[in-house]
């Protein structure tokens, strides 16, 4: 549980640091290294899926299990996205989180939980696969909080009191991730589902939020594909 409390206390502040850091500079850059953050988490995120939780679900547990537990995540989630804000934009001007800054807090609560919980099951299994999640998790946590801070600049919230806040938000995942540890110790027969569910919040995120948002009809942009193939590489390197 130690490497768990720790990856998910550096990983909250040094998102919302990067993300402070990303926000304050010309918006013209900005627009340059977004999609570039965005390309590396979106393969991060799949091959932390797909070459890291899956195959240990399924040598764990029941194929057809694993499968249906993959398909009852991304249903779930689709249901999140569609009755409450915990998807998250990578811009200022975002029509999502137009109800204001709190219900975007709120939203990013429920969803660094998630994050908590697919911590905890992939260091429940090993600590590579636990530090490749954290990773990923960090990629895509990085313009997320981009995003999150300026709509709560942008709903009246001063930067000190926007950084408190998405700190404040990010212990969330602490939250999740310990109790979800407890509970795999407690029933350790639930491990293989909980990699598959955590591995349907990866590939949920990747192919509803950050692929969308990295699609450009008028032009194509091969240096994303190798940004995202440089994250399948690094993640594949390490839990391999």
């Amino acid at each position: 549980m130690v490497n768990l409390i720790i990856a998910t206390l550096v990983g909250n502040v040094l998102s919302v640091i990067g993300a402070g850091v990303i926000l304050f500079i010309d918006e013209k850059r900005q627009e340059n290294v977004m999609p570039w953050l965005l390309s590396f988490a979106t393969g991060t995120m799949l091959c932390t899926a797909f070459a890291g939780m899956l195959p240990k679900a399924v040598s764990k547990g029941e194929a057809s299990g694993v499968m249906l537990t993959v398909m009852g995540g991304i249903l779930l989630f689709f249901l999140l996205e569609k009755t409450m804000i915990w998807r998250h934009c990578h811009k200022k001007d975002c029509k999502i989180h137009s109800a204001g800054g709190y219900i975007v807090t709120i939203g990013d609560s429920v969803h660094n939980f998630m994050d908590g919980i697919a911590m905890a099951a992939a260091f429940s299994n090993s600590v590579t696969l636990g530090i490749g999640t954290t990773i990923a998790i960090f990629a895509h946590e990085l313009p997320q909080e981009v995003g999150d801070f300026a709509v709560l600049i942008n709903s009246g919230f001063s930067k000190k009191k926007a950084i408190i806040w998405n700190i404040l938000s990010g212990f969330a995942a602490l939250l999740g991730g310990i109790l979800s540890w407890i509970a795999l110790d407690l029933f350790k027969f639930i491990i293989p589902y909980a990699l598959a569910f955590s591995a349907s919040s990866l590939i949920y995120v990747s192919m509803s939020d950050l692929i969308p948002s990295m699609r450009n009809p008028e032009k194509t942009e091969l240096k994303h594909f190798i940004a995202l193939l440089a994250g399948v590489i690094i993640m594949l390197c390490l839990i391999s």
